[in-house]
């Protein structure tokens, strides 16, 4: 049998086996500063935050699959440190600078991602793999309490910056959300009942 033949036949059977790839990304910005965990530190009772539950205080940052969306993964937290997600910042400049964190024990990198929603001041956050379009995330000093994770106000989801707001919802665990407030309106309406205003704290 000709070796062209041969191939010819055994294309069919190539075709059935999956063919291996990897699944690292080479990095296309640098890392900027350590790995951290997250934790909520409630905000003072305010006009805006009526109702600053106490159980969403101190809880680290987790993330959980989506059921729905292949590769989604949603921002929780708990109260147990061990289980916590590692996170770093990753980007060249303030302008460009992701959140990203260390999961499932791989070198893909899992990036954080806004929802925009047109009729609500709050929308929710979620954990794709790869990188993001949401960027200008920065830490700024929020003195004894350390440093805070925010946007910085030169990028386009800064601009619409309110900050943090954690809510008991739908996955069993308080879940992560951002207030758009400039996106609906200039001033920070209420926190629903089940949630809270919070500062979103880095641990090193």
């Amino acid at each position: 049998m000709k070796l062209s033949t041969l191939l010819l036949s055994l294309y069919p059977l190539l075709l059935a086996f999956p063919q291996q790839t990897s699944t690292a990304i080479s990095p296309i910005s640098t890392s900027i500063g350590p790995r951290y965990r997250l934790r909520t530190h409630l905000k003072p009772r305010s006009r805006s935050n009526p109702h600053p539950h106490h159980r969403l205080n101190g809880l680290y940052l987790y993330t959980s699959p989506s059921d729905s969306v292949i590769g989604r993964n949603y921002p929780l937290f708990t109260s147990n440190i061990s289980l916590a997600a590692y996170a770093f910042l990753n980007g060249t400049n303030i302008n460009n600078t992701i959140q990203q964190f260390e999961i499932y024990n791989t070198t893909r990198p899992f990036s954080t991602r806004f929802s925009l929603q047109p009729d609500y001041g709050w929308a929710e956050v979620n954990i794709y793999p790869g990188f993001s379009e949401t960027n200008g995330f920065e830490f700024v000093n929020e003195g004894r309490l350390g440093k805070a994770l925010a946007m910085s106000n030169s990028t386009i989801y800064g601009t619409m910056w309110g900050g943090w707001i954690v809510c008991d919802w739908a996955h069993g665990a308080p879940q992560l959300f951002w207030r758009q407030n400039n996106y609906v309106a200039p001033q920070p309406y209420p926190a629903p009942r089940n949630c809270a205003d919070v500062h979103i704290i880095q641990v090193l």
